[in-house]
């Protein structure tokens, strides 16, 4: 059976001239391109799966067509059969292949900005070098394709990525944070459906970043409105221990709060030294005085005691006060064990 060939290079041609040819069939087609090898064909906004327009040449050749370079902005591939088919450096920008067959397609160096990909079979499909950014990448098998050096911005990567090759796309996989109000914020980019360890060619920062990022999400997804709660305030407070900089933060607001909290509580101010001189002897006695501190001495203490310090030289003297110098440390324990905690992670990863 002839193949239908749609190479082109640089100039363009009409939709209407180009849809009266292909509608003659392949042979005519082929042969119109023997003879017009610098012409660009222009399949742009048409439908290649209604007879109307592309006539019964589209129906024969699909599957086994050769549209290198050829312009099919907007085109309407929707469940074609194109395993094997070539599409190499074509301009495929918003067509939609929803539901169609790639498997071991040639769509190296394609431009298909915001194209769709949806519940595509592609297994081993080439993108070498492609810009697919904004694409729709959905629900779709791509196990075994190669997306080396691609261009994924804003691309949405869902589906069976397994033994896909993402060597060179690292800049895509942008770190994923965390809103204001705890959520987990997952780039679109994210492979969420697929084991970061099955897709090849990451380097071992972007596949740990994107693992974790994975996890969280899936913690947030299965949580009950009870977990949720918990996963706001981890968010919020640290960042699900990516952020050093929120449990500072957090720690200081903390500090600030309880000392405003302890110019309210009267304290006992031990170690208040008076020392008189009776000729050639010297006495010294210490004397305690309880009053409620100002600012600058509750500032003082919240910080010994929530840094667990524990100097002694302020102590609470009513059972309120000593209520709230237990919840201190406590909460001085858990915030310096979470500092500790992200430091050291931090360091270790060079992060």
């Amino acid at each position: 059976m002839p193949q239908l060939i749609l190479s082109a290079n640089e100039e363009a041609m009409p939709d209407s001239e180009h849809l009266s040819i292909l509608r003659r069939g392949v042979d005519a087609w082929n042969g119109w391109r023997a003879d017009n090898p610098a012409v660009r064909p222009d399949l742009s906004d048409i439908d290649l799966l209604d007879q109307s327009q592309a006539g019964a040449c589209w129906d024969q050749a699909k599957g086994k067509v050769n549209l290198s370079g050829a312009n099919l902005k907007g085109v309407n591939l929707q469940r074609a059969r194109l395993s094997g088919a070539i599409f190499r450096k074509a301009v495929m920008s918003g067509a939609d292949f929803t539901e169609a067959e790639l498997d071991d397609a040639d769509c190296r160096g394609v431009i298909a900005t915001g194209a769709k990909f949806n519940l595509v079979e592609a297994r081993g499909v080439k993108f070498q070098g492609a810009k697919l950014d904004g694409a729709v990448l959905v629900d779709a098998n791509w196990c075994n394709g190669s997306f080396v050096r691609a261009n994924l911005e804003g691309t949405s990567l869902r589906g069976n990525l397994s033994g896909a090759d993402f060597w060179g796309c690292d800049v895509y996989l942008k770190p994923w944070g965390t809103t204001i109000t705890g959520v987990p914020d997952i780039p679109v980019t994210y492979p969420i459906d697929t084991p970061v360890e099955s897709i090849l060619g990451l380097d071992p920062h972007t596949r740990r970043m994107v693992a974790e990022g994975v996890y969280i999400k899936s913690l947030w997804d299965r949580a009950t409105v009870f977990g949720r709660f918990g996963l706001r305030l981890w968010g919020i407070t640290c960042g699900y221990g990516q952020s050093l900089s929120r449990w500072i933060v957090w720690s200081l607001v903390f500090v600030l709060l309880a000392s405003i909290v302890e110019v309210r509580i009267k304290m006992n101010f031990a170690n208040h030294h008076i020392v008189r001189t009776d000729g050639d002897a010297t006495t010294e006695t210490v004397v305690s005085r309880i009053d409620r501190p100002d600012f600058e001495k509750a500032i003082y203490h919240t910080i010994v005691t929530f840094a667990t310090l524990g100097y002694g030289d302020i102590t609470p003297v009513t059972f309120a006060g000593r209520v709230w110098v237990i919840i201190v440390v406590c909460v001085g324990y858990i915030m310096l064990g979470g500092l500790v905690s992200i430091f050291a992670t931090k360091l270790g990863r060079l992060s």
